[in-house]
Parts: structure tokens; sequence; C-alpha cells
């Protein structure tokens, strides 16, 4: 991530089942895992987001949905 121009690694915990709904979702996207991660967080943090996706522990089958709402 990058805070005022300084881009600091962050550690984003997922679950195995998340990172398989990810890769399905990046597969039907013609995208790498990175870049869908990519564009989500960039949208999640547009729409005020990312504490939902982050910090309500959302489960597997709650992440495809936010993913879409993130990224519509």
């Amino acid at each position: 991530m990058r805070c005022h121009g300084i881009e600091q690694p962050s550690d984003i915990p997922l679950s195995l089942a998340a990172i398989e709904v990810l890769a399905l979702e990046a597969t039907s996207r013609d995208l790498g895992i990175a870049e869908l991660m990519g564009q989500s967080l960039v949208a999640a943090i547009n729409k005020d987001m990312l504490q939902k996706i982050l910090c309500d522990k959302v489960p597997p089958s709650g992440l495809k949905h936010l993913l879409a709402a993130a990224l519509r």
C-alpha cells in the first residue's frame, strides 16, 4: 500500500476458501489474482468499503458479493 507517496508492504490475512474465490473470480475476469486484488482494494478504498472487507471477517461465500460491489 502507498501512504503519502511511500509504499509500505501490508499482509492481508485470507483463508484458503477466500483465495479460491479470488482465483475463480480472477479467472472469470481474465486477470491474475494480484491484479484482481489491486483493483478490488483500490475500488474498496474509493467506496469506503475497506473496513467491511478486512475487519468483518467476511466468509468466503460473501467475498464474491463484496468484490462485485467494490468493482461496480
